[in-house]
């Protein structure tokens, strides 16, 4: 393909990418805000006052992560809530999380709820230590408990999908994690209905919201490159944007070892690398 041919499709494609990409990212280095400016602080819900920051060992990484420490009943839940309606649509989304939970206690143990605290539904750790969807699907992998894991879930109109470190776990027909109300809650269970007391401690250590699908690919790509360049990030300061997509392209078709524009390391400048940039456009902007 002629470069100037290229030069086209991707401005097309960007154009295309662009509009639909945003995200927020939060490292919880001491903050609750977003690393992007313009984007909703988290919200820390700490009854007896002792959700912190403080530093953790996160896949062989020292890392600054937020605790949250509260007991079972509805009221002393402690965990995050996060305006979300300025994000995302709440039918098509996609959440990227880095958390443990620090305590066993034999039950449900919830993750993610959309319902203002108001339905049992949501995400979490069953009682046999597997992600579900609940009520709708269940994952097979135990997730351990203190130690760090990588979670993923998306939500496409109708189709929800859980990834546990880089590997599917649901694939399921669902509105369960439907976000149409404007704020959403992590680690906090519903206040009344059934299914009480599902709750449990941690730590977490990133939180990233998109307003897109990731793919299995992109999933798989995250779990492999935790706290690494974000992908697609040529220069590597953080944010995947044009001046990426130009230094691919005025290195496309450029072979050899240690290029950075070779974005998959395959030792060459190519239409895959092209398609990294352009996939994530936006990315940590």
């Amino acid at each position: 393909m002629r470069l100037a041919s290229i030069v086209l499709l991707s401005a097309f494609c960007l154009s295309m990418v662009s509009a639909q990409t945003a995200a927020a990212t939060y490292l919880f280095n001491d903050t609750l805000d977003a690393q992007e400016s313009g984007r909703p602080s988290l919200t820390s819900v700490d009854p007896y006052s002792l959700n912190g920051f403080e530093t953790a060992t996160v896949y062989g990484q020292s890392r600054r992560v937020f605790r949250w420490d509260g007991e079972d009943p509805p009221a002393d839940q402690a965990g995050l809530q996060l305006h979300f309606a300025p994000l995302a649509s709440g039918t098509v989304y996609s959440i990227e999380m880095v958390f443990e939970f620090t305590e066993s206690t034999g039950s449900w143990q919830r993750i993610f709820d959309v319902s203002d605290r108001n339905l049992d539904s949501g995400l979490y750790v069953d009682p046999d230590g597997a992600l579900e969807a609940y009520p709708d699907g269940t994952g097979t992998t135990n997730f351990t408990i203190n130690a760090f894991h990588h979670a993923v879930f998306t939500v496409d109109a109708g189709t929800v999908k859980v990834y546990l470190d880089g590997g599917m776990e649901i694939d399921v027909f669902s509105d369960v994690l439907d976000a149409n109300l404007p704020h959403v809650s992590f680690f906090l269970d519903n206040l009344s209905g059934g299914g009480l007391n599902e709750y449990a401690d941690g730590r977490i250590a990133l939180l990233r919201v998109y307003d897109l699908i990731l793919t299995d690919q992109q999933v798989a790509t995250l779990a492999a490159n935790l706290f690494g360049r974000v992908p697609g990030d040529v220069d590597g300061n953080g944010c995947t944007d044009d001046t990426d997509l130009a230094r691919v392209l005025s290195m496309f078709g450029e072979t050899g070892s240690g290029l950075a524009e070779d974005l998959n390391n395959d030792g060459s400048v190519d239409d895959i690398d092209l398609a990294i940039v352009l996939e994530n456009f936006g990315a940590g902007c």
